[in-house]
Parts: structure tokens; sequence; C-alpha cells
């Protein structure tokens, strides 16, 4: 019997990426003979993308709009397919002994990023857009990942932070931090997205691994999810109740292009990119690429 192709996966340690850690899906590759090694990123989308494009990491689970906005500039990653087709709600959070009482409070402070190009950053600049704010009252101070903002907030080195609601939903709940507000993307919040290199020398093994984490959610309907997740990600059994009440997955490698161009709208607008471009030159369809 053959080896398994070996995919290095990554992402963020969040409850979004439960299936890849589910003991169907590795039987599922193990049966396709495929095997995928993960690797946490806190830092978020940029640090996702910048180890793809050095070669750290074959495919991740990241942010739709983070996602666009790099392969848009130029960055050799491709989505392939979508993943989470419900919209992410971001909460806008200050340190607890914040005089901000509302978001509108925070306008024209200084917001923790993750990275330049990180989600954090983007979807500031979508708030920021969504609320008529010119762009240019925005600053940024950079601190790596969530811990990274957690020292910064007390400290005065930034105001707000935006990360997702359920993920910091503890250091709210514990008093360190406060939520002011919670900003909704208007688009599907995540896509798996591959190096190009893998795509052109990979694209039947990466096919596998999409299918199987297909194949892994349509069996975790069961309420045994909940627990594993809550006990994963350190969440309670309520909010992970919540969550998926809110939550809809579509693998979709067909079309991975479908519902990118709301995105490349708001991109624009935001002033994350020059110019519209077509979803279709940041996508690439696996099933094409076999047939070539």
């Amino acid at each position: 019997m053959s080896d398994p192709i070996r995919l290095r996966a990554g992402g963020v340690h969040e409850h979004y990426n439960f299936i890849w850690h589910r003991p169907e899906t590795v039987r599922c590759w193990a049966h396709a003979g495929v095997a995928v090694d993960w690797t946490d990123y806190p830092g978020g989308t940029g640090a996702m993308v910048a180890a793809l494009e050095a070669g750290e990491l074959d495919l991740a689970p990241v942010l739709t709009e983070g996602a666009v906005a790099a392969a848009a500039r130029g960055a050799t990653i491709r989505i392939i397919s979508t993943y989470v087709e419900s919209p992410l709600r971001w909460g806008v959070h200050v340190a607890e002994a914040h005089p901000a009482q509302s978001i509108d409070d925070l306008r024209g402070t200084t917001f923790a990023i993750s990275r330049e190009g990180s989600g954090s950053q983007l979807m500031a600049a979508v708030m920021a857009e969504q609320r008529g704010w010119p762009l240019e009252s925005l600053k940024f101070a950079t601190v790596g990942d969530l811990e990274g903002a957690r020292a910064a907030l007390p400290r005065g080195e930034a105001d707000g932070f935006l990360w997702e609601l359920y993920t910091t939903k503890h250091l709210v709940d514990s008093g360190e931090w406060r939520r002011i507000g919670v900003v909704t993307t208007p688009w599907p919040s995540f896509v798996i997205v591959a190096a190009e290199r893998v795509i052109e020398d990979e694209p039947e093994a990466l096919l596998k691994v999409l299918r199987c984490l297909d194949a892994a959610f349509a069996a975790v309907r069961r309420s045994d999810a909940e627990a594993f997740i809550a006990s994963r990600y350190e969440l309670l059994p309520e909010d992970v109740a919540s969550w998926r009440s809110q939550t809809e997955w579509r693998l979709d490698w067909r079309h991975p292009e479908q519902d990118l161009c709301p995105v490349v709208g708001h991109l624009v607008k935001a002033g994350q990119l020059e110019a519209r471009v077509d979803p279709a030159t940041v996508s690439a369809r696996l099933l094409d690429k076999l047939r070539e």
C-alpha cells in the first residue's frame, strides 16, 4: 500500500475549524489516501497567507474578505471552496476601564490588529465604511494575535479590537473586556484557500480533503458534536448551541467564486482594494484542473 499524500493545513484555534479534528474526518482522509497535518495560527488570516506563500502551509480555512484581498493583491493563493456560508459576527471590544460606550465613541481612535492585511484590519475598515467614517481616521497598532490584544488594550496602546465574538466571550464574561458592539460581515464568512503550487501539483488530493470535510459535516448533526466543540475550544455548551444554530456550512468546489462579488465591492469601498477584480481570478476550480 502506497504512503498517503501529506498536506499541511492550518487555521486559527477556534470552533469554526472543529471539523478538521473530528475522528470521522481523519478516517475519511486515511481511506482516501491522504493525511492532513494541522498547525494552529493564532495570528489569523495574515499569518496563514504568509505561511502559504512561504511554502510552510498547503491549504487553510480563512476569512473570505482576507482571502479575496490577498489573492487580488497578488498573493500566490487561490480560493478552492466555500466553507462557512453564514456571515461572521465580529465583536468590537475595549478594555474594561476604557471610556467608550458605543462603536461611534471609537471614531478617530486606534484599533489593534493582528497584522497588516488581517481580518481584524479589514473589518475595522469595513466597519468605518458602513458607519460613514473617513478611512483616514483609522489608526492601527499591530499586536500579533489575541494575546497581543489582551496586553495592548489595558496599556492604552490601542483602544478597540475586532475579533470573532465567541472566541472572545470568555474575556467579556470575566470582565477583562467589554463588548460595545457587533459588526456582521455582509458576505459568507469563510472559504478554503490553497497555495497555487499545491493546486498545480496535487489537485486530486485537495479535492479528497474537501469531500471528506463535506461528508463529515453531514455526519455531525448529532448532539455529540457540541460536547466535542465545547471541550476542544473551552466554550460553554449553551454558547456552542447558540453558535451552531446561527452557523451554516457549505463546501462548494465547483463554483468557489460564488458570492464573492459583494466582498470585492465592500473591499473597494473600504479602500482595501484599488479596483474591482473578477472573482474568477482569485479562485480555482479543482474539477476543471483535473480535466486539463
